[in-house]
């Protein structure tokens, strides 16, 4: 099981506009200086007369953004094997084995920022997806392998021993967690997809 981790989703979102002003300011800017500056430089100016072509250089810019954005919406993602969690991101992956894995569940994304301290981690850009339900699970490791989750899982993503992650359907990756985990520790489900027992007669 694969889906993406809407942090990025909600960066794409956000940022995406600047690649069509960027794309937008180059074209204007460039056709101006092609069309209507370049009649005024003279040749003692040297390059300093050309210095409104620096607009054209916007173009390759947004290119450049866009590509990015690519990059960062389709590597931030949550991956399920047979073997346990993989937490992607950019530049760098964390594998969390299914016995270290306890308690999923899904509650709303901003029971995971409940203090003042972890309210300033929330980004304007995230506000839209804080009253939707996340993926929450506890991992028990040791203090070594707790302190490498720590340095590379997001102070966002990672509190204390908590992982809360924003998903398109985070009750289908609770339920897949416990699959693979022992049944004690598989509960408080997400609750659309929570199976009801059969009533007594």
């Amino acid at each position: 099981m694969r889906q993406p981790i809407l942090y990025a989703e909600q960066t794409w979102k956000q940022q995406r506009l600047w690649v069509f002003v960027l794309i937008i300011a180059g074209i204007a800017f460039g056709a101006y200086a092609i069309f209507f500056e370049h009649a005024r430089v003279t040749p003692s100016q040297g390059l300093l007369g050309y210095s409104s072509y620096i607009f054209v250089l916007y173009i390759p810019a947004a290119i450049l953004l866009f590509i990015f954005l690519i990059v960062y919406r389709n590597r931030h993602v949550l991956v399920a094997d047979e073997r346990g969690l993989t937490i992607q991101n950019v530049f760098s992956s964390i594998f969390i084995e299914w016995d270290l894995i306890r308690a999923p569940r899904v509650r709303p994304l901003i029971e995971h920022f409940d203090t003042r301290e972890r309210k300033r981690l929330v980004r304007p850009a995230d506000r839209a997806i804080m009253p939707k339900g996340a993926l929450y699970f506890k991992i028990r490791a040791d203090d070594a392998r707790m302190a490498e989750f720590q340095r590379k899982i997001s102070r966002r993503i990672l509190f204390e021993d908590t992982v809360a992650l924003p998903l398109p359907d985070p009750d289908a990756f609770s339920w897949e967690i416990s699959s693979h985990i022992p049944e004690p520790a598989a509960q408080n489900l997400g609750g659309s997809k929570r199976r009801r027992g059969k009533r007594r007669r």
